[in-house]
């Protein structure tokens, strides 16, 4: 009997022989998946945030959250920070007065290319007093197709079927189900693999 242990490049099959003399057993190991981030992650965003600190604390990232935070002051508090900021940094700017793509450029210019930086959508009550929030929504979006190193949590499309039970009543602010759904989809996004 021959037992053979193969370290595939892929994950196609493996076959081994031993020539037809007995039993062959095979068994392949596929390659690797590329491991979970587990290091300093950074959060920074506006008064949702301050809604969901301590369920994003419970999942080890730091955070910067502020009242009424526009998008330039996202950019000056990293800008601040320089070095401080690590690896994996979320942004949630947009909820005071939207986003655009000029704003976005200047968050990523701060942050550079080789930071992981995690997109988050913005979620505003659909009542016509929030205007700038399918335009900050979209430039969100296309901004994690125009940079390799951006990545999308979408809290605008995850929490829609979701808002009376985790946005208080201005379907804004974080209900405790919505802080810890929100950290989740941050955390889940911000730590995933890179391939």
């Amino acid at each position: 009997m021959l037992i053979a242990v193969v370290l595939a490049p892929t994950a196609a099959e493996a076959t081994v022989s031993d020539g037809g003399v007995g039993t062959t057993i095979t068994t392949v190991i596929g390659p690797l998946a590329p491991a979970r981030y587990t290091g300093p992650a950074f959060v920074i965003g506006d008064s949702v945030l301050l809604g969901a600190r301590t369920c994003v604390a419970a999942k080890a990232w730091s955070y910067d959250a502020k009242g009424s935070r526009q998008a330039l002051a996202v950019r000056d508090v990293l800008a601040s920070m320089g070095s401080r900021v690590p690896h994996v940094v979320a942004v949630h700017a947009g909820t005071n007065g939207g986003v655009t793509d000029a704003q976005i450029d200047a968050i990523m210019k701060v942050l550079g290319p080789k930071r992981i930086v995690v997109w988050v959508t913005i979620q505003l009550p659909n009542d016509g007093r929030y205007s700038h929030e399918a335009r900050s929504n979209t430039s969100i979006r296309q901004a994690t197709l125009r940079y390799p190193n951006a990545r999308l949590a979408d809290w605008n499309a995850k929490s829609e079927a979701h808002l009376s039970t985790w946005t208080w009543s201005d379907h804004i602010h974080l209900q405790p189900a919505g802080c810890r759904a929100f950290a989740s989809l941050i955390d889940t996004v911000g730590r995933a693999a890179t391939a």
